[in-house]
């Protein structure tokens, strides 16, 4: 498991696009853009980053608290149609006992999400315009959904187990990141 915890994954945690279908089983054709943003415009930052996994049948939750002083931030922008633009700076570290994994956004990354009637982003219709934060994700999500709750808001990015596997090792499946954000 320590494995895991040091392996970061940091690309779930970046408000992600270029994903497949959602996690309700619909299809992208039946899913609608939104036509009201659900999430306000301004500057969001995560409060905790939760990874839920299993690791040979049993179920794993690590939870990464924010450091003192970081930076890291999302700035969120709508577009219209079911688009934001969000733009990703800032450097922060988060730990979970004695691990730890830094996010490091000194280059912006930045992105035309679309989310969905279902809560979830159209992976078919989002687009990276810079490819910030180390250049990149190595890991596509099958799905990001979004849970809006106040002011802020929750994001779950769910993995492959074929992915879970090659990045961690055998024996890990059922990978979810679950980021929470505020203002």
């Amino acid at each position: 498991m320590n494995r895991f915890l040091v392996a970061g994954l940091i690309g779930g945690l970046v408000l992600l696009s270029g994903c497949a279908d959602s996690t309700n089983g619909s299809k992208t054709a039946e899913v609608q853009p939104l036509t009201t943003p659900p999430i306000s415009d301004g500057t969001y930052r995560p409060t905790s980053l939760l990874y839920q996994f299993k690791y040979n049948g049993q179920q794993y939750n690590v939870t990464y608290q924010p450091s003192s002083g970081g930076t890291y931030q999302t700035s969120l922008a709508w577009q219209g149609n079911g688009v934001y633009r969000s733009t990703e700076t800032g450097v922060s570290t988060y730990t979970s006992g004695s691990s730890s994994l830094t996010i490091n956004c000194s280059s912006p990354h930045i992105a035309e999400l679309t989310l969905g009637d279902d809560n979830c982003e159209m992976m078919d219709r989002s687009v990276i315009i810079q490819a910030g934060c180390g250049g990149g994700s190595s890991a596509t999500p099958q799905s990001v959904c979004f849970d809006y709750s106040g002011a802020g808001f929750s994001q779950t990015a769910t993995y492959s187990d074929t992915y879970a596997n090659q990045a961690l090792g055998s024996g890990y499946s059922d990978l979810k990141i679950v980021t929470s954000w505020q203002p």
